[in-house]
């Protein structure tokens, strides 16, 4: 015989939430061990701390999904009337999953702040609009703790389509202000030109995966508001956040190796514009004769910046914060 009252749409989906999350919660952690033990070696103090904070933000909202997911499933298990009340852990859930999501936006409009060379319209853009997802977030959950009945709580859910719409928003235009942003520095030389096209492969692939996990999210909650089926893709959210940021962090050493070579030199923009002049005032020479010295364009070899400008290229971005700057 049946349920008295299905829960395939609402404990149902918490439940794969969890597991499917669980499973992205250990790819972040074997991201977490190989910047900790190999691709975060030279970085600073605090870009360790703030890695280790957000894991420690990961981890809890985690553990309140689980506990939430035990409660409803397990605890409450044939009590309609508890299971009428949400467990404190849900609400939870969406609060340190913001605050987590803030601080990760945050980084990501500072690296929009360097790409830009000091432009400040983008990043208030993107903090603006972070900020008032969080607060609109902040007002949905609190309302979950004051009012825990979940029908009465589906009154307030349209804070919570607000804050979805515009951390999905953000994403978008933090993912296109950092390509157009690589795109701009594009020279003549095919070498940065491939680091360039290959940076905006990683940004465009780790800010579709939480925009796409944001707009899903969006629309499974304006068409089943009445369940819980877009808690799974919320969750998901969270996870992808952390786990997209790591792999930014632990692609800085492959991006290097394979375009700059095992010196882990940076190129920058007036390098690049020297080596291009030389070029074409060698090329641009006309032969006097057999006997006209022959003029061959010596490549500049890249050399370690000794300090970081506004000017250096992309690839050594994920470095800003790992070194003092003037």
């Amino acid at each position: 015989m049946g349920a008295l009252i299905p829960e395939d749409n609402n404990l149902g989906a918490l439940f794969l939430g969890v597991v499917l999350s669980s499973i992205i919660y250990g790819v972040t952690w074997q991201q977490v061990y190989s910047y900790y033990t190999v691709h975060g070696a030279n970085d600073r103090l605090l870009l360790k701390t703030f890695v280790a904070v957000l894991m420690v933000m990961d981890s809890v909202n985690l553990a309140f999904a689980i506990h939430g997911s035990y409660v409803t499933s397990i605890t409450n298990f044939g009590d309609y009337a508890a299971d009428a009340r949400m467990p404190w852990s849900i609400p939870s859930i969406g609060i340190t999953g913001m605050i987590l999501e803030v601080f990760i936006q945050h980084f990501y409009a500072y690296r929009v702040y360097r790409l830009s060379r000091g432009t400040l319209y983008m990043p208030i853009i993107i903090t603006l609009l972070s900020l008032t997802a969080f607060a609109l977030g902040l007002v949905f959950c609190i309302r979950l703790v004051i009012i825990p009945f979940e029908t009465e709580a589906h009154s307030h859910i349209r804070f919570f389509i607000a804050t979805i719409a515009m951390q999905a928003a953000c994403d978008i235009i933090i993912t296109t202000s950092m390509v157009c942003y690589l795109m701009q520095n594009r020279t003549s030389v095919p070498r940065t030109n491939s680091v360039l096209n290959m940076l905006a492969l990683y940004i465009i692939s780790c800010g579709t995966l939480t925009a796409l996990s944001g707009v899903t999210c969006l629309i499974t909650i304006s068409i089943f508001e009445h369940n819980w089926i877009y808690v799974p893709f919320y969750i998901l959210q969270v996870r992808l956040y952390s786990c997209s940021f790591m792999s930014v962090l632990n692609s800085r050493d492959h991006i290097r190796q394979k375009f700059m070579g095992s010196d882990g030199g940076v190129i920058t923009m007036s390098q690049l514009q020297r080596h291009s002049n030389s070029h074409s005032t060698n090329q641009s020479r006309p032969e006097d004769g057999p006997h006209s010295p022959i003029h061959v364009a010596t490549p500049v070899r890249p050399h370690r910046a000794s300090t970081v400008s506004s000017n250096t290229l992309a690839f050594d971005l994920e470095k800003y914060l790992a070194r003092p700057t003037p």
